[in-house]
């Protein structure tokens, strides 16, 4: 029996982006993001939390960060949320 082991904790990376979360914060990562892709800065690893979790997988999945806005940009804050009383 072969064993494989996840050798994912041992990988350096050189360059990462950690993004938080917030709502309008997830939206200013773009334009970060955008900023740093003109300048042919790009990571290696991308991490985070709530909106930045959302920024971060619509870059991964390659779209270029002024294309997400680009999604969002003439809807209210009311059509892309849902209020919910426990």
């Amino acid at each position: 029996m072969e064993v494989y082991t996840n050798n994912w904790t041992n990988r350096k990376y050189q360059l990462g982006y950690a993004l938080s979360g917030g709502f309008i914060k997830g939206f200013a990562h773009l334009g970060v993001m955008q900023a740093l892709l003109e300048h042919d800065i790009k990571p290696d690893i991308i991490s985070g939390v709530s909106a930045g979790a959302l920024a971060g997988v619509f870059y991964a999945d390659g779209n270029e960060p002024h294309q997400v806005l680009d999604y969002f940009s003439g809807h209210k804050f009311q059509d892309l949320t849902k209020l919910v009383i426990p």
